[in-house]
């Protein structure tokens, strides 16, 4: 991160996003849609979670207002009881944040060793756009490949 300079974790951030989904949207049009999708999920329960966690320090002053949003989220109870299902649902989508195995992304040393494999001449500080210019050249050359069978 050193090397990145005094960039806010915010901001960083943003700009990784920026990177991965220009990466997708060039590689493969169905992973982007899978990524895209993915980010939905992660801002609806961004939002969720601010709404969850305003209500109850509101149903925790009393708010009935407060107390009936928790209840449409299906969260209702005594103030205790709130918190531990708040609590649940925190832990539920933390469990399904955690990689799977089997969707465990592909390391870029092995694609690398692929890629050369093929027969390109690559270097290991490859820039993305040269890198994404080569698997769009391998992906269509596989196509081309493939229709003449």
């Amino acid at each position: 991160m050193k090397a990145l300079g005094k960039a806010r974790p915010e901001i960083l951030q943003k700009r990784w996003q920026q990177i991965i989904e220009r990466y997708y949207k060039e590689v493969d049009e169905s992973s982007f849609e899978i990524f895209l999708n993915d980010l939905r999920k992660d801002v609806k329960w961004d939002a969720d979670f601010l709404i969850m966690l305003a209500a109850f320090e509101l149903a925790k002053l009393g708010d009935e207002e407060a107390i009936e949003v928790l209840a449409k989220m299906g969260i209702s109870g005594d103030i205790k009881k709130i918190q531990q299902k708040i609590q649940g649902k925190i832990t539920n989508h933390e469990l399904k944040q955690k990689p799977k195995e089997e969707n465990k992304p592909v390391d870029f040393f092995v694609m690398l060793a692929k890629v050369r494999k093929e027969g390109y001449d690559v270097r290991s500080d490859i820039l993305l756009q040269e890198w994404i210019g080569i698997l769009k050249d391998i992906r269509e050359t596989n196509e081309r490949q493939n229709s003449k069978k």
